[in-house]
């Protein structure tokens, strides 16, 4: 059109697929909530209101995935209320 080429989103897309990926790096994902609950007192990281907060650290990775359950924080071992702050979800 016009000596301009014409993009949909089909062929922006199957162009994207060609390139290679991005190497992300553990380091480079943002961690100022986890830095911020590890601060805070063991008490509160093993409290539920601590399980409440990871899951929706979780929920809020999901975003892209429509239809998938919701992740829940079962922990019938010991008594912390949240896995490891340094876990992360993604996809």
């Amino acid at each position: 059109m016009g000596g301009y080429p014409v993009v949909t989103w089909n062929s922006y897309s199957q162009t994207q697929r060609l390139l290679p990926s991005k190497y992300r790096l553990a380091k480079d994902l943002p961690h100022e909530l986890q830095d911020r609950v590890n601060a805070l007192p063991q008490p509160y990281r093993d409290s539920p209101q601590a399980t409440v907060l990871f899951e929706a650290m979780i929920d809020e990775a999901m975003d892209d995935e429509l239809g998938a359950p919701p992740i829940s924080v079962i922990n019938e071992v010991t008594d912390e209320g949240a896995p490891s702050w340094e876990f992360v979800y993604t996809n």
